[in-house]
């Protein structure tokens, strides 16, 4: 199932998050220092249908791989 795409509006530009499903708990999902949202695909092909999954693509990474520094963890 492809997520729905967003844009976030945040200092220098626009931060991509991609959601799947629409129900029950939200939860907000981290990658890790090299990936983007694309690494919580399959978990959130696995739970659409019983809760909201949020994952954006942190600031210099995927799709938001142009909004300015600082980066960090």
């Amino acid at each position: 199932m492809a997520p729905q795409r967003y844009r976030v509006a945040v200092d220098g530009g626009d931060l991509a998050v991609a959601r799947w499903g629409d129900r029950g708990p939200v939860v907000v999902a981290a990658h890790g220092i090299t990936a983007s949202h694309l690494a919580w695909a399959a978990v959130g092909d696995h739970v659409a249908n019983d809760l909201t999954l949020y994952a954006p693509d942190l600031r210099g990474r995927g799709d938001s791989g142009r909004l300015p520094g600082p980066y960090g963890m």
